[in-house]
């Protein structure tokens, strides 16, 4: 693989990986509130009713229902993660050490 076969598999986990990110921190964040304060939280677009105070206030919090991801989505997220990651490393390991050290090295994390 070439240099900008890197650079191009670097930008697209990058990309793969800000999404699931944002996908993860919108889960933590809706898993947070109903933790701590499930009178308060309801999905919209789902069909079913709550209690007034449940959907009112300024305390309250409602997620798009029509928007949450599936369980197949996330799997498909996920793919394309480890798919990115897998590409990325391919083109690092394809590179010599005098090309490497003029670029970024892969941008993954312990255990991302």
């Amino acid at each position: 693989m070439s240099i900008e076969a890197y650079i191009a598999a670097r930008a697209t986990y990058v990309q793969v990986n800000a999404s699931l990110d944002g996908l993860a921190s919108t889960i933590g964040a809706v898993g947070k509130y109903l933790t701590q304060n499930r009178a308060r939280f309801s999905f919209s677009n789902t069909g079913h009713g709550l209690p007034m105070e449940a959907l009112m206030g300024r305390d309250c919090m409602s997620a798009d229902g029509d928007a949450w991801p599936s369980a197949a989505q996330i799997m498909e997220s996920l793919s394309q993660w480890h798919a990115a990651k897998n590409n990325v490393l391919n083109a690092w390991s394809s590179l010599t050490a005098d090309q490497r050290a003029a670029l970024q090295p892969p941008p993954f994390q312990t255990g991302r």
